[in-house]
């Protein structure tokens, strides 16, 4: 899987580096049109699948062009040759690739959901929620995911399933449209709700993607099909793209109703 940083350089190319019988996606062996092929390496150490797809938006040529590792990459760590329709002009991408396309991704923008799939650690959350995107020329493009993360620990002791956990902000916009370039607000709202935490039998952890930025004073509020309610307010969490932001203040606990959680505070390589 595609993690951060993701460096991209176009090549058009009439013929594959290989073949293989059965493929998820068909490589050509003689494209007279041309293929564009992008040489791919990046930061972090993650595995190439024969699932991994990226999504490319070129300014001449290409609309949500998608690009597949070639089968000779799969399990390959690192580095990988990716493959698709011809693209030209200013390249605009993300991952992970959508049939239907992210047309914001063309304008310079990309989506960061208010509604967000409990996973349970931080790289799948990335993974599951995440859009990593970039722009440049034909010859190079960096991929990066334009948001970063927080993380709870969880001590509240609850009856019933947790409903939902909703992170919220009077001051801050916390989901919405991230500019490509830098990661800044566009436009947006101040919440982000993470769903299928389950039952959980104790203490659990939570993470939920928010554009870059120092906040303070969020508003944290976990809800079970009990009637169960807890509330907190967290100290300064500071937001980096691409990292884990994880606090704990063990100096201060705050309850509801009989029920406590505390927040951690720092950073971890994910």
């Amino acid at each position: 899987m595609i993690m951060r940083k993701v460096y991209l350089i176009a090549l058009c190319l009439a013929a594959s580096s290989c073949t293989a019988a059965g493929l998820l996606h068909p490589e050509p062996e003689v494209n007279p049109e041309g293929t564009s092929l992008l040489q791919v390496s990046f930061a972090d150490s993650e595995i190439w699948t024969e699932q991994d797809a990226v999504g490319v938006y070129g300014s001449l040529k290409g609309d949500n062009s998608k690009f597949v590792p070639m089968s000779s990459c799969w399990g390959s760590e690192g580095q990988a040759t990716l493959y698709g329709s011809p693209v030209d002009g200013l390249l605009r991408a993300y991952y992970p690739y959508d049939s239907a396309g992210l047309p914001c991704i063309a304008e310079g923008l990309v989506p960061l959901s208010s509604l967000q799939k409990y996973c349970p650690d931080a790289r799948s959350h990335f993974r599951v929620n995440g859009i990593a995107a970039g722009e440049g020329e034909a010859g190079s493009l960096v991929l990066r995911y334009i948001a970063g993360a927080v993380h709870f620990r969880v001590e509240a002791q609850f009856t019933g399933e947790v409903k939902k956990v909703e992170l919220s902000s009077l001051n801050d916009v916390l989901s919405g449209m991230l500019t490509l370039q830098d990661g800044k607000v566009s436009s947006g709202t101040g919440s982000v709700t993470v769903r299928g935490v389950g039952s959980p039998q104790g203490p659990f952890d939570i993470w939920f993607l928010l554009p870059e930025g120092a906040y303070k004073g969020l508003e944290l509020t976990i809800v079970t099909d009990a009637g169960e309610v807890v509330k907190a307010v967290s100290g300064t969490l500071p937001v980096y793209m691409g990292k884990v932001s994880e606090t704990v203040v063990k100096d201060e606990t705050y309850e509801y109703a009989g029920s406590a959680y505390e927040i951690i505070s720092g950073e971890f390589d994910r």
